[in-house]
């Protein structure tokens, strides 16, 4: 007997090997680069980086949410067999994010080297008096990173979604990899900025080959700029804009309000043990994320059963994920942390137990929010999720004043908290979620795979 996995939908295996991809990528990134830039720089100027490293999260809000509705919108008129509808879409969004960078780029450079140099001050001791380099570089790396996500909706919207995570995974290691070579080789805060932003203008060179290779109907639809796509586009790309932007505000917010409030030395202390739970969250991410264009697909042709069965296999993957995840990370977190920095940070037992249980809650309400996000239905969370965000970021602020990294894990746990409530509320107002969905899940799950296994693994 085969295994028949298109049962979940089409593209989904691929996406899901392509996402396994991206996860692993990010997690040898990780590993390899927290311990290499610590012992080489030391915790402050370390500290440093991850403050300027938040730029290209800002820059990523640029989106304004149009890459993401437009995204949808292009898997849905495929799905119909409107090729005419996707293509003059994503001419328009191509062309406008060209525009946007471009105009980005040239502020950001007035800005930086102008009235806002005063504000990089403290970095300046940490970047041989260079931090404006420094931040520039960063910028020509986050739009870089820009353009390439929107260039690769041809590729999400034409069922080569796994391709691009292949490329977007060899991408990341390659960007640090020459960004560590750097570093290694005595380079600071500039030649690392430098290093990222080479790498990934190659990635998004790249991007467009593909796009070329796998979409040539879409390659070749043109750079025509349509005030009308932007005005029908206009509403649910408000409501993605504040995704991306929530997102900034909470992960990089929470960031500066800490350095600001106990000093850069704490900001290593609370990303590595964040970064370490998170590990979980990306695991997770295989299967969501996969299945979130195909979802979008099963919802434009109105397939409830497999939009069902979808819905079981993610959170079924959450559940078995993310639990033994948090057990583990709270028994043994400070000592994999210890070791994994060459005992360069020394994280507290309590902010690991805190964030152990953020792990949790934040993996569940992602699930569920890229489910909400996927049906082109976000606007029900995002502008929320942004409110709570600023909660977070303005109560880290207060409670870090007095508890360092540990205050920051607490606003961070009840941020997630507050967001899981939410996004089960919205799932189930969106159909998304039925009464008994978490319990049944699993069993819904194990029969879908179960029926296609091979006799030899039966019981």
């Amino acid at each position: 007997m085969q295994i028949d996995f298109r049962r979940f939908g089409r593209g989904l295996v691929g996406n899901v090997s392509g996402q396994s991809a991206s996860f692993l990528a990010q997690l040898a990134v990780q590993l390899v680069s927290v311990p290499v830039f610590t012992l080489s720089w030391g915790i402050e100027r370390y500290g440093i980086w991850l403050i300027l490293y938040t730029l290209p999260a800002y820059l990523a809000t640029l989106s304004l949410g149009f890459g993401g509705a437009a995204g949808n919108d292009m898997v849905a008129a495929v799905a119909q067999g409107r090729r005419h509808d996707a293509a003059r879409t994503y001419a328009a969004v191509r062309s406008g994010f060209a525009g946007l960078s471009l105009v980005a780029a040239l502020i950001g450079a007035a800005l930086i080297f102008g009235p806002a140099a005063r504000l990089l001050d403290f970095a300046q001791p940490y970047a041989h008096g260079q931090a404006q380099w420094a931040a520039m570089a960063l910028v020509a790396y986050g739009l870089a990173n820009l353009q390439m996500s929107n260039w690769a909706l041809a590729l999400r919207a034409t069922d080569g979604f796994a391709r691009f995570l292949y490329l977007a995974s060899i991408t990341a290691m390659v960007e640090m990899a020459i960004a560590l070579a750097l570093v290694l080789a005595g380079g600071g805060l500039v030649m690392a900025a430098v290093g990222l932003a080479v790498g990934r203008c190659a990635g998004w060179l790249a991007t467009g080959l593909m796009i070329h290779r796998h979409a040539p109907w879409l390659a070749q639809s043109g750079w025509a700029f349509s005030m009308g796509e932007a005005r029908r586009l206009a509403r649910p790309a408000l409501a993605m804009a504040m995704v991306p932007l929530g997102f900034a505000i909470q992960l990089q917010g929470t960031i500066m309000a800490l350095g600001m409030a106990a000093g850069p030395a704490a900001v290593p202390v609370f990303t590595t043990v964040r970064t370490l739970a998170r590990f979980a969250i990306q695991l997770t991410s295989v299967v969501n994320v996969a299945s979130m264009p195909v979802f979008t697909h099963a919802a434009a042709q109105d397939d409830t059963a497999r939009k069902a069965d979808l819905v079981a296999l993610n959170l079924t993957t959450a559940l078995v994920v993310l639990l033994p995840a948090a057990m583990a990370i709270a028994l043994a977190g400070p000592a994999v942390i210890r070791i994994w920095t060459g005992g360069a940070i020394i994280a507290p037992a309590a902010l690991v137990a805190v964030m152990a249980a953020s792990l949790v809650f934040g993996g569940l309400w992602l699930v569920l929010a890229n489910l909400v996000l996927a049906l082109n239905q976000h606007g029900r969370y995002s502008y929320a999720f942004v409110g709570l965000a600023c909660v977070s970021v303005g109560a880290c602020a207060v409670l870090a004043r007095s508890m360092g990294a540990l205050g920051a894990g607490i606003t961070a746990a009840g941020f997630d908290m507050a967001m899981l409530v939410m996004l089960v509320w919205q799932a189930r107002r969106a159909g998304i979620l039925a009464a008994g969905s978490f319990s049944t899940a699993p069993r819904r799950s194990w029969t879908l795979i179960a029926d296609r296994l091979p006799r030899l693994f039966r019981r």
